[in-house]
């Protein structure tokens, strides 16, 4: 009896036990779960409810604002095609005019005289020793940086790195070669100086052009419109107006060599022998 007795007791602790574990585990579900039935912490309007409505405001405020950004920008494309438009009307009249002419064809001259007196030097210095060693290590490493570009396997690339670097400096060697050789011949000098001086009388009569369109009313209403289209496009986006939208305008009379860089014995040589530099 004491035994049964006993075992009865803890058969009911047991019990009670289980019970109150169960109500517990009930309990807990009803914090963690309730999704649309209402019971849960993170029913209803619980953290997966979507934006609220301060982000859905901020949401629509940015679109507008980038509306206003595209609007303004396709103004100011439009402004600054007309613009160009009103620049190439007067350009094309002005690219007839006697002085203007009578400058592209000096200049072309002296480009030719430039060219031509160039030819004998360049010539000399290609059949040089330490000319042709440049460019035979130029044209080797060119080779061996495309081997281990095109490799299997993975890339070396401080190999690569070490080759290019190296190639660089055999055409650098040759394009000195030429330079040096240009700057020390007399007629070179001579052709280069009288090409500059072409260059400038140009130079000059363009910025003649650009001075004429300040009085002209076409040019001034497109300049403004420009102006005014570069303003609301910086306010849109939240900026400070440049001082002169319009300073990069394209006023360069066409198809000439109104702004051509100064002849250089080094640079042009580049792309006329087809040795040195990076060819």
């Amino acid at each position: 009896m004491i035994h049964r007795g006993r075992s009865l007791a803890v058969l009911a602790v047991v019990v009670l036990g289980t019970m109150s574990l169960s109500a517990s585990r009930v309990v807990a579900k009803g914090y963690r779960g309730g999704g649309g039935g209402g019971g849960g912490m993170r029913s209803g309007g619980g953290y997966n409810s979507g934006p609220s409505a301060a982000q859905q405001q901020q949401y629509a405020a940015n679109r507008a604002r980038q509306q206003q950004i595209n609007e303004a920008q396709t103004q100011l494309n439009d402004a600054q095609q007309k613009l160009d438009e009103v620049i190439t009307k007067y350009r094309v009249d002005y690219e007839k005019t006697p002085e203007w002419t009578q400058a592209q064809e000096d200049l072309a001259k002296a480009q030719t005289a430039y060219d031509d007196a160039k030819k004998p030097v360049l010539e000399t210095v290609h059949k040089q020793q330490d000319y042709q060693d440049a460019i035979a290590t130029k044209q080797k490493l060119a080779a061996e940086l495309d081997a281990a570009r095109n490799a299997d396997g993975p890339v070396d690339a401080q190999k690569m790195t070490d080759l290019a670097t190296q190639q660089m400096a055999a055409g650098a060697t040759a394009s000195r070669l030429e330079a040096a050789a240009l700057d020390a011949d007399s007629n070179v000098k001579d052709a280069k100086a009288k090409l500059l001086a072409a260059n400038t009388v140009v130079q000059a009569l363009h910025q003649k052009f650009l001075d004429s369109l300040k009085g002209n009313a076409d040019y001034a209403s497109a300049k403004a419109a420009v102006e005014d289209a570069h303003t609301k496009l910086v306010a849109a986006r939240g900026g400070t107006p440049a001082a002169n939208p319009t300073a990069g305008a394209k006023a360069a009379p066409a198809g000439s060599t109104a702004t051509p860089a100064a002849p250089s014995g080094a640079e042009t040589t580049g792309s006329k022998t087809g040795n040195g530099g990076d060819n």
